[in-house]
């Protein structure tokens, strides 16, 4: 559990410095085992993010833009990979993800 609070606190503190978490991947992993203890807390934790990772793609220059876009990418196809929430939900709440591709089987003769 102290780790969890370790967490929480660390990623409360990156809006505040107005920092994105350095690592989507790593911070897509540690919501997932964190939503074990305390699943809303990590729902809140990832809006929290999102939500600054949205306000510095809507005000900020073109490669400060195409990074935060980035990340948002890594963190949602990370969050898909973990299955830390539905496809749907990934897409509609942090970024919206590719078609899932979908394989053609075709029977041997």
């Amino acid at each position: 559990m102290a780790n969890n609070a370790n967490m929480e606190r660390a990623v409360r503190n990156l809006p505040g410095k107005g920092r994105l978490h350095p690592n989507p991947d790593q911070f897509a992993k540690d919501l997932v085992l964190f939503a074990g203890s305390d699943r809303q807390l990590a729902k809140e934790l990832l809006m929290e993010m999102v939500a600054m990772a949205n306000g510095k793609i809507n005000a900020s220059t073109y490669t400060v833009k195409k990074t935060t876009k980035n990340w948002l990418m890594r963190l949602a196809s990370s969050l898909d990979v973990y299955q830390a929430y539905s496809r749907q939900w990934i897409s509609d709440n942090v970024w919206k993800l590719p078609q899932a591709k979908v394989s053609k089987v075709v029977p041997e003769k």
